[in-house]
């Protein structure tokens, strides 16, 4: 086998990795454009798994989520904070419920200057009878408690502020400054140049 061919065969696998699991194995970076859920779960803690190999070199998780399933965001996040690799989250588009503490607990925290993050109580549909749904909500109760200590762990905000602030808001949207603000990131993604101004259509 040539040298090209052997050249083309590894560009064409890097693709797949990139157009099929979201992870760019050059860059060491993984995609996380996708809802909180066991198969995106899946895939991006077996991506972290396949980084350690040399955890020397840290690894950038890109976060776009409108978040979803709170025990899979618990799953993940036991990953993430576990891992020996540096793990930098960088948010972009929508940062949302579960994904805000999977963008908080990174050891380096980025957002992009058009970001916006939200953060609300958790909802759930029980089914069962009585006693089983009790025990569904006081178990739903635990999980959310937690959730707002591991929000207080990553950022300035107590947990109390966290949940009284949602409770208050109904959600909480924030800002990239207002993120910086808040602890829940470390710094702003940004071009130097400013924006550029929106032009006004001739009448």
């Amino acid at each position: 086998m040539g040298k090209d061919s052997k050249n083309g065969n590894g560009i064409h696998k890097k693709l797949e990795f990139l157009f099929e699991y979201g992870v760019d194995t050059e860059k060491r970076i993984i995609y996380f454009n996708d809802d909180v859920e066991q198969h995106s779960v899946d895939r991006i803690i077996k991506a972290l798994s396949f980084f350690e190999n040399t955890p020397n070199r840290p690894v950038s998780l890109s976060i776009c989520s409108y978040g979803g399933s709170m025990d899979q965001m618990f799953a993940l996040y036991d990953a993430i904070v576990t891992t020996p690799t540096k793990i930098i989250t960088v948010g972009t588009g929508c940062i949302c419920s579960a994904a805000v503490i999977l963008l908080a607990c990174g050891d380096e925290r980025y957002v992009t200057e058009n970001s916006m993050l939200m953060s609300h109580n958790a909802e759930s549909i029980g089914v069962g009878n009585p006693a089983t749904l009790m025990s569904q909500a006081k178990a739903f109760q635990a999980m959310e408690d937690r959730a707002w200590m591991l929000l207080e762990r990553h950022s300035t905000w107590s947990a109390r502020k966290w949940k009284e602030s949602a409770q208050k808001k109904g959600e909480v949207w924030l800002t990239p400054s207002q993120m910086l603000k808040a602890g829940v990131i470390d710094g702003i993604r940004a071009k130097n140049k400013p924006p550029m101004p929106i032009k006004k259509k001739k009448k």
